[in-house]
């Protein structure tokens, strides 16, 4: 999954992973948590990184698990406020360090109340997701569950 995945972050190979997505997506344990929720919210990418890459690959897994379960996504409301290096470089402290503050809810109506599920391609110390928590609990987010296809 970890080769899928950099294939996709660093060589576009999205073809892949979002056949892994899907078939994920069909898994029954999955199925019945995304079940109760209202909505998935990709890990959003700074902008800058987004022009660099040319896509999201926490969109691609998000929307490719949404068209299975029949949960819509929303790539809209939580975005990524703070250009911060990559994570994938950092020691556990300095990856804390390194999203505080790095995600913004910017529609707080939408997601007031809701349940969520936060996608995110490897989840490794957990601080990205824990940095988007925060902000999506800020703004009101009743849960938070977060979902990954691989663990770092």
């Amino acid at each position: 999954m970890s080769d899928m995945i950099e294939q996709l972050k660093y060589h576009g190979a999205s073809d892949v992973v979002l056949a892994v997505s899907a078939l994920c997506a069909r898994h029954q344990y999955l199925q019945s948590l995304v079940s109760c929720v209202d909505m998935i919210i990709p890990v959003p990418l700074h902008p800058v990184r987004f022009r660099e890459r040319g896509f999201n690959q926490s969109e691609y897994i998000a929307h490719a698990i949404g068209s299975v379960v029949g949960v819509p996504v929303v790539c809209s409301v939580l975005v990524r406020n703070k250009k911060t290096k990559q994570q994938a470089m950092l020691s556990l402290q300095e990856r804390k360090e390194n999203v505080v503050d790095a995600f913004v809810c910017i529609d707080s109506d939408m997601v007031r109340g809701r349940r969520v599920v936060l996608v995110d391609d490897v989840l490794t110390s957990a601080s990205t997701v824990d940095a988007c928590a925060v902000s999506l609990k800020k703004a009101g987010v009743q849960s938070v569950y977060v979902l990954t296809l691989a663990r770092g």
